[in-house]
């Protein structure tokens, strides 16, 4: 889960309004940095409500499994380089 909602996100940057206040003044407000309060103005800016959503899903233990299991098979044994540097020698 995200560590802050998209509704404190939003209150945030109602508080901010169109830059009446600085972004540093709104961290203090809210207890963040003025580095976090600027990245998400200028999400929701480019992207609405949408841009104060999470970015990262999360994937089930059986899925982890399942890509794991197919890299194992489908990976190519490593060589360590040699095949490489072996190939830049001709």
């Amino acid at each position: 889960m995200s560590k802050y909602s998209s509704a404190f996100k939003q209150e945030v940057i109602e508080y901010y309004g169109c830059g009446e206040r600085s972004y540093r003044e709104v961290g203090l407000r809210f207890g963040l940095d003025y580095s976090m309060v600027r990245r998400w103005v200028a999400s929701h800016a480019e992207h609405g409500l949408a841009g104060l959503a999470r970015k990262h899903s999360h994937y089930d233990a059986q899925f982890r499994l399942s890509v794991l299991e197919h890299v194992e098979r489908w990976s190519v044994p490593s060589t360590g380089g040699r095949a490489f540097r072996h190939s830049q020698r001709r």
